[in-house]
């Protein structure tokens, strides 16, 4: 029995329903589920690894994922946490009237940090400990391209690509064992009910702007 354990690159993915006009209603996704529908018979699951961050500049958005925290840690999902930071950027602007001239804006925006290290270090961790025998990687992000070399040369490690849609990230899979594809259906199918009831604590009810 081979078994495997799931990591989630949250924003990844979040940002890929996001393009996808179809998948856009389907954010009170249950990552169980979707993730017992990738794993294949004589796998099982040893682990499902969520990674985000909240955002702070949007008090109503921090809320909703919160609550979409909440039912994933009621299904039995790990999440880890990232921050994310200001961060001061500049961009030079040409006015052409009379004359030309170059001005420069400086603002600040914040970025996401932590993701692709907690994932790194999650999936070399539980290598080390022996976890799993397979690691499926549901993301884009070619920053884990070293991490993933290094389970399956140092470790031995079969690792799975799990490709979010509109997204083709072809240097993961130029190092990973093998890929997937997610299709619409692995989103449709894979909504957790509008309200879920848990054994302690206030009721999880689907954010309203989700519906």
């Amino acid at each position: 029995m081979s078994r495997v354990s799931v990591f989630i690159d949250g924003f990844n993915l979040y940002h890929s329903m996001m393009s996808d006009r179809e998948l856009r209603k389907s954010k009170w996704l249950d990552l169980s589920r979707m993730a017992n529908s990738i794993v294949s018979k004589g796998q099982t699951l040893t682990g499902i690894y969520y990674f985000t961050a909240y955002t702070p500049w949007d008090q109503a958005k921090r809320d909703r994922h919160k609550t979409y925290i909440r039912a994933l840690e009621h299904s039995g999902v790990e999440v880890i946490l990232g921050v994310f930071r200001l961060k001061p950027r500049k961009i030079k602007v040409r006015i052409e009237q009379r004359r030309e001239v170059d001005l420069e804006l400086r603002y600040n925006s914040f970025e996401e940090k932590r993701t692709d290290v907690n994932i790194a270090i999650s999936l070399l961790k539980l290598a080390v400990s022996d976890h799993y025998d397979e690691a499926f990687i549901v993301s884009g992000d070619s920053d884990l391209v070293p991490a993933i070399s290094e389970v399956i040369t140092s470790y031995g490690k079969t690792v799975r690509i799990v490709i979010p849609p509109r997204q083709k990230a072809k240097e993961l899979c130029s190092v990973a064992t093998s890929r997937k594809k997610l299709q619409r259906l692995h989103f449709q199918k894979n909504q957790f009910p509008l309200t879920i009831t848990p054994p302690k604590g206030p009721l999880i009810e689907c954010p309203r702007e989700w519906r």
